[in-house]
């Protein structure tokens, strides 16, 4: 069965879910920062940080097809550094319209996200110190990425598929459909993304003294 993403009112629904738009095009999975409400325009994050989820299980919906059959042209707009995650095609409402651009959906879940921060590491650490600090501190959890018809293709005739985070992104490689065949990689990184997901921290009190987080919130599009 198909998955069907719709864009509307500046954000993407998903399951009955609303994501972020505004500034994708400069967030990975893992960054963090504060969530910016300015008026009369989209809530987004301002990125302060990118997290070090390496050693968390990252989890994908292969394949999303982006229904625009009720929006125009001139009302599809992007970031300007959007950018196909593997392949030469560019980021167009004729290249979305015509199936030749797809999403695919990584996340990571709540447990695996404060397993990765709340830990010695000195990154985490630093995460912690600084989402304590900010106003309204969000996690990207949740992304949307741009990547080619062909290459979903693959994922799906793939018999095996690896992802892995690093310190530029997340790197997926494809093990190949057949034997003596080359496996695909792509790497997903800055620029790639079309929408995410935030989490809310919620921390123990005091707020100021906190040194883990005890839960998340999840923030939908329209929220506040």
């Amino acid at each position: 069965m198909k998955q069907i993403a719709i864009l509307k009112n500046n954000c993407l629904v998903f399951n009955k879910w609303s994501y972020f738009l505004a500034s994708a095009e400069n967030l990975k999975l893992g960054s963090y920062g504060s969530k910016m409400t300015p008026l009369l325009k989209p809530n987004y994050l301002l990125k302060h940080y990118d997290l070090d989820l390496s050693a968390a299980k990252i989890d994908c919906v292969k394949k999303i097809d982006l229904d625009l059959s009720s929006m125009s042209k001139g009302d599809f707009k992007v970031g300007a550094d959007a950018k196909v995650a593997d392949g030469n095609l560019g980021v167009t409402f004729e290249n979305f319209k015509e199936g030749k651009l797809v999403l695919m959906k990584l996340s990571v879940s709540l447990g695996e996200i404060r397993d990765c921060i709340n830990t010695s590491n000195p990154q985490a650490i630093k995460a912690i110190q600084e989402l304590v600090s900010i106003k309204n501190p969000r996690i990207v959890n949740q992304i949307f990425v741009i990547i080619s018809a062909d290459f979903a293709s693959k994922m799906t005739l793939s018999t095996g598929i690896k992802i892995k985070s690093n310190v530029k992104g997340i790197d997926i490689e494809l093990e190949p459909e057949h034997s003596g065949k080359r496996s695909s990689k792509i790497s997903i990184s800055e620029g790639t993304v079309f929408a995410y997901g935030m989490l809310a921290p919620v921390f123990g009190k005091p707020k100021a003294q906190a040194t883990q987080i005890e839960t998340f919130t999840p923030d939908q599009f329209g929220n506040g």
